[in-house]
């Protein structure tokens, strides 16, 4: 099993072990750098969130969307969810437009 981690700056490391992978994204970088909320525990949520848009990309958003649909609106309270979207690099501006409706009548219900 091989474990994979997202990072945010670029980095040269010598790993005796084989079955790390490091995968630089500078979408990455610009979202934590303008996701200001302090809770931790809404921060981790939304970052996971983060993975799983950055992971299936718009198409393969299609398959998943409502169970995304879901968890993005269970997850993370209406502030934090703005805060997110605010925050998306002009690349993932797509979750913008897949959730979009989605939130703005889970606020108004």
């Amino acid at each position: 099993m091989v474990k994979s981690f997202i990072i945010s700056e670029r980095i040269r490391a010598k790993i005796e072990v084989k079955n790390v992978k490091f995968e630089y994204k500078e979408s990455f970088k610009f979202f934590i750098s303008h996701f200001d909320v302090k809770d931790e525990k809404s921060k981790s949520k939304a970052l996971i969130l983060w993975s799983a848009f950055s992971y299936l990309d718009r198409s393969g958003f299609k398959y998943y969307e409502h169970d995304l649909k879901c968890k993005f609106r269970t997850m993370l309270e209406p502030k934090i969810q703005a805060k997110f979207i605010k925050a998306l690099p002009r690349s993932m501006k797509w979750i913008s437009e897949s959730l979009h409706g989605e939130v703005i009548n889970e606020r108004v219900s």
